[in-house]
């Protein structure tokens, strides 16, 4: 180790930037990371409560080509001394950051060229971490971070990605193919080429090549830094459920939110697997939440990346009996009003979350169309209920309050349903960050 990082590990982002990035493409789109929009880090982590109107400091730790730093640099783009700290040790990617960030004409940028074991020299404690993708790079995942948890905020929290154990089985194989058939010196892009060679003639009982619908998007998405990235690296380890609970409590983290995606905290709870035993589900239940939540790991089996949050406490879900909260839809393109109109009298309605593919029903019930119907992302838990209990009067108010429940608590478990207190002004709309570019 020199300068506080793998050699090797540095290197391999001098010669292969990741993940591949046109900056000029961001006149086109706006790339959405996970965990980082500010609704949903509102939610699950302030309990709706934060309005980010003045100094919300955020780190990048090792922000590679710039993906997180440049979707978060746009949306506090106008809140008054923001900020948004970059740090990273590959010079290659930091350029192709910074290019973005120019192209978008983001001035709320601090850069350093640095590893993320040393960020307590920058001086400074953020409200919000992001750390995507880096960890589980780090020669001590454990070192890297406790220094994170150091300039963290008390009430702040750390969005992390790192690789998850089981669902990189057929990964992990083919790595030790390939260390086993290259030598330690082999130039890298030998090594990708070798590696495209033997990916071409693996044999059709090989795991890999059964998941290659999984893995391919991503090696097409990166070309061959794809295939340097998810294949040969140097230094590359996973966690599993539990591991990730002991890891975080070293630092004094609680394991927070699964999630990132639109509905991909599902697949962490295991009565979309076995909700149709009793019996077994009776069993789970009396488990602590981190055992099932490893039931379900290991229930899947491809969960290949954890998402989620690690605070320092437990951070309270936005509850429907917050009166002043107001709910509104994670999708931009579900609306209450809308999926109001699709309620059929005694037929459930069916939404499917578009990342996990599991589908949310929803039972029939005579409030559910008048709930959806007031569900704007205007109005409040209280004025909700208030209209559909004058809609209904005849209708006893806490009959209405279990269906607005019901809803609200499968949709904000789908990841569908955020809230913001009425005090928070609705957040601005991604289609409109983009247009201050395009």
């Amino acid at each position: 180790m020199e300068g506080n990082y793998l050699k090797q590990v540095r290197d391999q982002y001098e010669d292969y930037p990741y993940p591949y990035r046109d900056p000029q493409d961001e006149k086109k789109r706006l790339v959405n990371t996970a965990l980082d929009g500010l609704a949903y880090l509102n939610h699950h982590v302030y309990g709706g409560k934060k309005d980010f109107k003045n100094n919300f400091n955020v780190l990048i730790a090792g922000g590679g080509t710039g993906d997180s730093l440049v979707y978060l640099a746009e949306q506090l783009r106008e809140i008054p001394n923001a900020t948004v700290t970059y740090l990273d040790l590959s010079t290659a990617s930091m350029a192709i950051a910074q290019e973005r960030a120019k192209v978008r004409g983001l001035t709320n940028i601090d850069w350093h060229h640095m590893s993320l074991l040393d960020v307590a020299k920058i001086g400074k404690k953020f409200d919000y971490i992001n750390c995507s993708g880096v960890l589980h790079h780090l020669e001590s995942p454990d070192a890297g971070l406790k220094a994170l948890a150091g300039v963290l905020k008390p009430d702040g929290a750390i969005g992390i990605m790192v690789y998850a154990q089981y669902g990189r089985t057929a990964i992990y194989q083919m790595q030790d193919l390939m260390r086993l058939i290259n030598e330690p010196d082999t130039p890298a892009a030998e090594k990708v080429a070798r590696t495209k060679s033997v990916m071409s003639q693996l044999p059709p009982d090989n795991l890999f090549r059964q998941q290659s619908n999984i893995w391919q998007a991503e090696i097409q998405r990166n070309g061959d830094i794809g295939i340097y990235d998810l294949l040969l690296h140097s230094t590359d380890r996973a966690y599993t459920v539990p591991e990730l609970y002991e890891w975080t409590a070293k630092v004094g983290l609680k394991v927070g939110r699964f999630s990132g995606l639109l509905g991909y905290g599902l697949v962490y709870r295991p009565e979309f697997v076995f909700g149709r035993d009793p019996e077994v589900m009776a069993l789970i239940n009396e488990k602590d939440l981190s055992i099932q939540q490893a039931i379900a790991e290991l229930a899947h089996s491809n969960i290949a990346r954890h998402i989620f949050y690690a605070c320092r406490d437990e951070v309270a879900r936005p509850s429907v009996d917050e009166t002043d909260m107001v709910p509104f839809f994670h999708m931009q393109f579900l609306h209450g009003p809308e999926l109001a109109k699709q309620v059929m009298p005694d037929q459930p309605l069916a939404l499917q979350t578009p990342a996990s593919g599991l589908r949310i029903t929803l039972p029939y019930s005579p409030y559910l169309k008048d709930v959806l119907h007031h569900l704007d992302g205007q109005n409040t838990f209280g004025e909700i209920l208030a209209a559909v209990s004058k809609a209904h009067p005849a209708s006893a108010k806490e009959d209405i309050r279990s269906v607005l429940a019901h809803l609200y608590d499968r949709l904000e478990d789908g990841d569908m349903m955020l809230c913001r207190h009425k005090s928070v002004p609705a957040f601005e709309a991604e289609r409109n960050l983009q247009l201050r570019v395009a």
